[in-house]
């Protein structure tokens, strides 16, 4: 029975007629209106019902709800974007440990990379420590060779200057000299060679102060007769980003030609950049100095001033060919102590 009188409603809910509209009420209020006009089957006239209400209240209403909606839909959407921020670092914090690494590795603290990292990006460490791990030892087999090859044609070499030596002649004068010549260009391009295949080595870091009090004790007892002062000042704890035997072989050749010019004193110190990223590398004496006219001329390959100093003018042409192999420059200007002032300019490794 019940069934069948709601089926009888929906029938005459669907003959009716809904409307909505809006009057003025007690008070001249404005009031929402909903008319609902019904015709029963049976009934000869139609039956009009109308709810009203303030609209003030269902504004109200509507507001308020409205209201609810944007503090809702505002703090979901803050909460997930924290939860968005935290989850995006918490999944960025192993690549920035990873770029840290790299970043040491770069600067010659570490050889590796640590394996310790998740399984998605430890298959990436693994790849770059594979590669670290093939160029070091691929360097090393090709500096090990040109060792070999330096030592192959050095001994015959030797033989070749002392047999000239024995030969009291023109003829003996020059073999000596060309021999001389030719090891003094295989030392250049074996140099020029070892430096370029390390330029670029990660994790190359070399201690500059430890490069520099090596090299004072040997010019003090190279020249030991000239009673050389070698003052070393503000070299601080810097790292070279390279390799040792690169900075020994650009600082000696600087030394070493102003132990040869000055007359009491060698000056050596260091500047950092503003950036923090590169050092200049000062090295002077008080000897008679270069024309500025001549600065120029001395960093080319074989040209010297003085024929009466021994050397073959590739000194300064090497410091300045495996200077810019580390994107680097060697400047040769007056010093304020009236000698040569020679400036290094290299890379740095932060301490």
């Amino acid at each position: 029975m019940l069934r069948k009188k709601r089926l009888l409603l929906s029938e005459l809910m669907a003959e009716s007629l809904l409307e909505i509209q809006h009057f003025s009420g007690p008070d001249n209020k404005l009031l929402h209106a909903q008319l609902l006009v019904i015709t029963f089957p049976q009934a000869n006239q139609e039956i009009l019902y109308i709810a009203t209400g303030p609209i003030s209240e269902v504004d109200y209403d509507v507001s308020r709800f409205a209201k609810q909606v944007i503090i809702s839909f505002w703090v979901l959407g803050s909460g997930l974007i924290l939860a968005i921020v935290f989850q995006v670092r918490i999944a960025l914090k192993p690549l920035k440990a990873m770029s840290n690494a790299i970043g040491d590795v770069q600067q010659g603290k570490k050889e590796r990379l640590p394996e310790n990292y998740p399984d998605e990006i430890q298959v990436v460490v693994s790849e770059i420590n594979s590669l670290l791990d093939h160029r070091t030892e691929t360097l090393l087999r090709a500096r090990k060779d040109l060792g070999n090859l330096a030592h192959t044609i050095k001994n015959p070499l030797a033989v070749i200057i002392n047999e000239a030596d024995c030969i009291k002649n023109e003829s003996g004068q020059l073999i000596h000299n060309k021999a001389e010549l030719i090891a003094a260009n295989l030392d250049h391009y074996l140099a020029r060679a070892r430096a370029a295949g390390t330029a670029n080595l990660l994790s190359s870091r070399t201690n500059i102060v430890k490069v520099v009090d090596d090299l004072r004790y040997s010019m003090d007892q190279l020249y030991k007769d000239k009673q050389i002062k070698i003052s070393i000042q503000n070299l601080g704890n810097n790292y070279f980003c390279g390799e040792a035997q690169d900075l020994e072989e650009m600082l000696g050749n600087l030394i070493d030609n102003a132990c040869k010019w000055t007359h009491d004193q060698v000056w050596i110190h260091a500047t950092r950049d503003k950036h923090n990223q590169r050092i200049h590398l000062f090295v002077e004496d008080n000897g008679p100095g270069i024309p500025d006219s001549q600065l120029a001329i001395v960093l080319q390959r074989g040209r010297r001033l003085d024929d009466t100093v021994s050397g073959h003018g590739l000194g300064l042409n090497i410091v300045n060919d495996i200077t810019q192999l580390y994107s680097g420059s060697l400047t040769l200007k007056k010093s304020s102590y009236g000698g040569l002032c020679a400036i290094l300019d290299l890379p740095v490794s932060s301490n």
